[in-house]
């Protein structure tokens, strides 16, 4: 199945322009171009004004705050512990945080 056709369905489905990058990212191993991403996202019908979409997708990627740089253009997805790292978390409190986080959400 192509990413776009994905993307599409998740569209259909009402799913945000976030969980849109996050489907990018999981079809490409956690590695992705942001032009790839930006077309993809304009041909699903994330953005509404194609004009806006280079900068809709860098906002995207930079808010979601899981996402490392590696050269220009270019993204891949960061580990738990290197998100933790990013919000000032040591490995130890990141581990609790991820524990405490788990245990509400199974309730």
């Amino acid at each position: 199945m192509s990413s776009n056709f994905v993307l599409r369905e998740a569209k259909a489905q009402g799913k945000t322009q976030q969980e849109g990058l996050d489907l990018i990212s999981d079809k490409h191993n956690g590695h992705f171009k942001a032009t790839l991403a930006q077309r993809l996202l304009v041909d699903a019908g994330f953005f509404s004004n194609s004009k806006n979409a280079a900068s809709m997708t860098y906002t995207l990627i930079a808010r979601a705050g899981k996402y490392g740089w590696i050269k220009p253009g270019e993204y891949r997805l960061l580990n738990a512990q290197e998100i933790g790292e990013r919000q000032g978390f040591t490995p130890i409190e990141w581990e609790e945080k991820a524990k405490f986080d788990k245990a509400m959400t199974t309730k």
